[in-house]
């Protein structure tokens, strides 16, 4: 049947609503009646300018797909069971929706992980663990399983075609497989991976080129990566691509410049001599000083508190008392003043407002009286 396009699918609808038959509209377009009639359904059903996309295709692809999450998550289900074949399926699942989810990441459910597993064949912990020992890289086999693949054929006799099928690899694979254990004494180590890595890759650098590339960072550490490379071309007479600089500043940690700036100041920084200190006469007086030999020190005067100084006559010593004991009195009558209002219920002030009266009339008083006798 042909999938046809929205605007194709409304010009058919406006033909059924001016009046042609819907059997003669699909017999025309090749279309089955009940698509026509769901089509129907969907139009009237919109309002307004939605009507224009209500027939467009409702197929979900790429992400939106419902099963989208096996090409996802794939990847990330085998790399947790090769780390820790003994998690369970919850685990699995808590593992896989952990972390910081980017727009794209899809939360895997605990059934979609296992039916992940079914058709991984990693159902049962025993399966995982066994695919944990043997499992080299995705869509790699280990060493001993291609061992197993080749013996299945020349021994247990069965054809290429079934081997090939069941291990989704290649007949040409199978073949290289083949000729390498037989010509080989070590068959099954033979067969491991011949891919070389680190320092033994034909495109690796040399420790040269890494001591070339960080003395060039020494002498410019200002220099842009692509001004390195002017420059390793220049002194070294060698090409070297801009990523090339780039993955062996990543190493060191010094892509960016303020790192290398840093990175050539700690290897360029002189040392500083030690400041010579001028010697005062003031010091080199204190350097030969001797304590059993220097000089006592004035006596330090005692502190001593001002004395009131009373005069001699009597008269004159009974003025100077009243003085203090009216200074007194007038301080002890503010404080009196003050206190009642300081209170916050109102007998309590009345109180301390009565006796402090009665008090200061007892005081006035006396002092009179004390008039009276001399």
């Amino acid at each position: 049947m042909v999938r046809l396009s929205a605007q194709k699918k409304l010009e058919l609808i406006r033909e059924i609503l001016l009046g042609k038959k819907i059997s003669d509209v699909a017999q025309l377009n090749n279309v089955s009646r009940k698509a026509i009639y769901s089509w129907l359904v969907r139009y009237k059903n919109a309002k307004g300018r939605a009507k224009g996309t209500a027939l467009e295709n409702r197929y979900k692809k790429n992400t939106a797909h419902p099963k989208y999450y096996r090409n996802q998550i794939v990847h990330k289900i085998l790399k947790l069971i090769t780390t820790n074949p003994n998690l369970g399926v919850n685990q699995l699942t808590i593992k896989l929706n952990s972390g910081r989810p980017t727009v794209t990441d899809t939360l895997a459910g605990r059934h979609s992980v296992v039916t992940l597993l079914k058709e991984l064949r990693l159902s049962t912990r025993l399966d995982r663990q066994n695919f944990a020992r043997l499992y080299n890289a995705p869509k790699r086999l280990h060493f001993d399983i291609r061992a197993q693949v080749v013996r299945e054929v020349l021994e247990e006799g069965k054809s290429v075609t079934e081997a090939c099928r069941h291990w989704h690899i290649a007949r040409k694979t199978f073949y290289t497989w083949k000729k390498r254990y037989l010509s080989q004494s070590q068959k099954n180590q033979k067969l491991a991976e011949q891919y070389a890595r680190g320092s033994a890759h034909p495109k690796s650098f040399s420790n040269e080129i890494y001591t070339a590339v960080l003395d060039l960072v020494k002498e410019n550490p200002t220099a842009s990566i692509h001004t390195l490379v002017t420059l390793f071309k220049n002194e070294r007479r060698r090409t070297i691509s801009s990523h090339g600089i780039w993955n062996i500043l990543r190493k060191y940690n010094l892509t960016h410049k303020p790192a290398r700036v840093a990175y050539a100041h700690a290897y360029t920084e002189p040392l500083l001599p030690e400041k010579s200190v001028e010697r005062t006469r003031v010091k080199s007086v204190w350097e030969k000083f001797t304590p059993q030999l220097a000089p006592a020190p004035p006596p330090v005067q005692p502190k001593t508190h001002p004395v009131i100084q009373l005069p001699t006559s009597s008269s004159k010593r009974i003025l100077v008392l009243l003085t203090y004991l009216y200074k007194i009195c007038l301080n002890f009558f503010v404080l009196g003043i003050k206190l009642p209002f300081k209170q916050p219920q109102p007998w309590k002030a009345t109180t301390i407002a009565f006796a402090e009266t009665v008090l200061f009339l007892s005081l006035l008083a006396s002092t009179f009286g004390y008039f009276n006798i001399y």
